[in-house]
């Protein structure tokens, strides 16, 4: 697997690699544990921010109301959202006092999951938190898509400042223009992390 390093990296650059974040990451975990520790363990969050600043978990597309009881298997998506207005982020959010609108679309927990096994599940971030947290997973590393760092990377390529930046590829430097080649040959994952420059 590819391991991109990018350093000195400007805020707007940052950002602009956010939407990585939007369309799901790959991330290894224990199958079997809760979304709520997953969310502790593998994310690195506290328990205030997980009820405060997370209004909806979608686990597959299904509102999560108790993110402890909602058990974690291979392949599944995890969507994390602060508030959405309107009817419909009343209704998907967590405990919501109009929850009994999507009570068929409510996650509802399966007794056929493997437990203390590896899992590979794709996480998703909307909205604030994707400002919140994105950064900071991005700084620590994403799994993701080739192809995708190439299209997202490719529509950057005018963010690249030659004499700040400096972009590795497996611990060697490489020019972007090189490794956007590399990448549309690349069918498998890769990992990209994110350096920025030190007054940010």
């Amino acid at each position: 697997m590819n391991k991109i390093l990018i350093k000195n990296a400007t805020r707007e650059l940052l950002t602009n690699l956010l939407p990585l974040l939007q369309q799901g990451i790959l991330m290894k975990v224990t199958a079997g544990s809760s979304v709520r520790d997953f969310l502790i363990s593998n994310l690195c969050l506290d328990e205030e921010y997980i009820d405060r600043r997370i209004q909806s978990i979608l686990l597959n597309g299904r509102p999560v109301d108790d993110p402890s009881g909602a058990k974690i298997k291979d392949g599944v998506t995890i969507a994390l959202s602060s508030s959405m207005p309107g009817l419909v982020g009343a209704t998907l959010r967590r405990c919501s006092p109009v929850a009994s609108l999507r009570s068929t679309l409510t996650y509802k927990e399966s007794s056929n999951i493997k437990s203390n096994c590896q899992a590979t599940v794709r996480l998703k971030l909307f909205n604030l938190i994707m400002s919140e947290i994105g950064p900071f997973m991005l700084k620590q590393g994403v799994m993701v898509e080739a192809k995708r760092i190439q299209e997202i990377l490719n529509k950057l390529n005018s963010l690249f400042d030659k004499d700040r930046n400096e972009v590795f590829l497996n611990n060697e430097t490489i020019e972007p223009v090189e490794l956007l080649k590399v990448l549309s040959q690349d069918d498998g994952l890769c990992i990209i992390q994110i350096e920025t420059i030190t007054e940010l």
